[in-house]
């Protein structure tokens, strides 16, 4: 049997409406989705930033040949980061407390649900699973599928 008695989870505050009655826009101004879960009101990265973030995490494997990314990886991730969301000030945090992820939990986030399960599903499915992974980042909470996988979502520090 199942024991539920653990924390519950919270849901982000996501804006119901916008202007005029009208439902808000999920990436508008003022409909930003927050994360009050720490005791902050720091907000959830949009999809567009964590593009972004990860295009820095590419362009610096590519221009550092991989090493210098990865051992500035094996620095950040202590602090919930990679070197990409370190530049952009944005942090991957645990969903239910807040906290930043260890540097243990970054390293099976980043390796494990992202890097292999993403290599062999997106190899497997053709790409299915990699897009599908990038959609969710659309999703209320903006949460990819390797962060619901992980139990974490990015916010800004």
């Amino acid at each position: 049997m199942t024991d539920f008695s653990g924390p519950q989870f919270q849901p982000v505050r996501v804006p119901v409406r916008g202007p005029a009655g009208y439902p808000a826009a999920p990436f508008g101004p003022g409909s930003a989705i927050t994360f009050p879960l720490d005791g902050s009101d720091r907000p959830l990265v949009a999809p567009g930033s964590r593009f972004s973030a990860l295009l820095l995490d590419l362009a610096l494997a590519v221009v550092t040949l991989g090493a210098g990314w990865l051992l500035w990886s094996l620095l950040t991730w202590r602090h919930g980061q990679t070197p990409g969301k370190q530049l952009l000030g944005h942090v991957v945090a645990d969903v239910t407390t807040g906290v930043p992820l260890s540097w243990g939990r970054m390293a099976l986030r980043e390796l494990i649900a992202r890097a292999l399960l993403g290599t062999v599903l997106g190899l497997a499915t053709a790409s299915v699973y990699l897009l599908a992974d990038a959609a969710m980042a659309y999703s209320a909470g903006h949460r990819t599928l390797h962060d619901r996988l992980a139990g974490s979502v990015v916010r800004y520090r």
